[in-house]
């Protein structure tokens, strides 16, 4: 099963940090994800019975809309725009166990002992007609 979820940071109230907060929040997601062990590994019922997780997290920042949508008892509050398309195509370009950062990201993100960037990546995605350049966000190593 494959499930997508979306957060947003900085979407209701201004918020300065709002990009170092859901880069913290990805890491520490994608550390839960991957210490993860289900409680019963091998109870023998079937080969799913011992769930693997994978995890791929993709982070852009920039202007967005949001909104309730719908009529009556159908409404669904969503969010629209190219900042959310881009961070759907870092998340669904990116490799299980990272976390795929667009250079706006980055740029809001260094300088900071906090964090490591593996080299600049250009990828192509889905709708933009140009390469961009995206970095995998790493936590930062203390030595």
């Amino acid at each position: 099963i494959n499930a997508e979820y979306m957060v947003c940071g900085g979407l209701l109230r201004s918020e300065p940090e709002h990009v170092r907060m859901m880069a913290r929040l990805a890491l520490q997601l994608l550390d839960a994800v991957l210490r993860f062990r289900p409680l019963h590994p091998t109870d023998g019922l079937s080969k799913w019975s011992c769930p693997t997780l994978h995890c791929q997290v993709g982070i852009h920042c920039g202007p967005a809309v949001a909104g309730i949508l719908g009529q009556k008892g159908k409404l669904v509050y969503d969010v629209f725009g190219d900042t959310v398309n881009i961070a759907s195509r870092m998340c669904s370009s990116s490799l299980y166990g990272h976390i795929q950062i667009s250079e706006a990201v980055h740029a809001a993100l260094t300088p900071s002992p906090e964090f490591a960037f593996h080299p600049p990546l250009e990828i192509r995605l889905k709708g933009k007609p140009h390469p961009m350049l995206s970095y995998f966000l790493l936590p930062a190593t203390s030595d």
